[in-house]
């Protein structure tokens, strides 16, 4: 059933953020069950072909190109978009000093309660919502930057302000379900395919001064080292 619905969106001439017909249409047209269409969806789903919206209209849509992203290259978000001949943008919603809880101290290798400071925001592609990220910096090692205009990306400002190149030193991806704020944030259903990105990153003397927790639409992104792989 899988592969007779991807059939059927490539003779339908559907291409990405195309709306499907509905499970009942589908089912009707391909002569199934209702009930072995959804599960044929969410198979698809998983796969990051299509995903379930919140946007205007509810329903499934084929997903846009995910990005490619290589682990093994620093290279932040933004510029890597660009240079895939899309449209990148930030939206930020908030910059904040907070203490460092259990989890962050041991990711900064400092004391709990330490300041740091956290910069919440949302990435988009073409205009459409993918990636809800939560930077953190050592405050000590960025002083004054909640009184400094900021600019994205980060890691521009962060060179040009302070003069701080940081270097990737640990990452981690792991598959998840979107929460229902990071569902909602992203403007999809709750429970839709995730991956969830850590890095931390050091300064040129080796101090950890950069921890960056990003929660993806699974769809949307594809880890890929070397030649692209279609």
């Amino acid at each position: 059933m899988r592969d007779r619905l991807v059939a059927h969106m490539r003779e339908s001439g559907l291409t990405p953020d195309s709306r499907l017909p509905t499970e009942r249409a589908l089912a009707e047209t391909l002569g199934v069950a209702r009930t072995t269409i959804r599960q044929a969806m969410l198979y698809l789903e998983g796969e990051g072909r299509i995903l379930r919206t919140r946007r205007g209209k509810r329903g499934w849509f084929v997903a846009p190109p995910p990005l490619r992203y290589d682990p093994t290259r620093h290279r932040n978000t933004y510029r890597n978009v660009l240079e895939q001949g899309r449209r990148p943008s930030v939206e930020t919603l908030d910059l904040a000093m907070i203490a460092a809880d259990a989890v962050l101290a041991r990711l900064f290798a400092v004391p709990v309660g330490i300041d740091l400071l956290r910069k919440r925001s949302i990435v988009l592609i073409d205009d459409r919502r993918v990636c809800a990220e939560q930077n953190y910096l050592l405050a000590e090692a960025f002083p004054g930057f909640l009184e400094r205009p900021f600019r994205s990306p980060l890691t521009t400002f962060l060179e040009k302000e302070y003069g701080t190149v940081v270097r990737q030193v640990g990452f981690r991806a792991r598959a998840a379900r979107l929460s229902g704020a990071e569902a909602e944030a992203l403007d999809v259903v709750p429970d839709t395919p995730g991956l969830r990105i850590t890095r931390v990153k050091t300064d040129a003397a080796g101090r950890i001064v950069h921890v960056d927790e990003e929660a993806w639409i699974a769809s949307a992104i594809e880890l890929s080292v070397g030649i692209p792989i279609d």
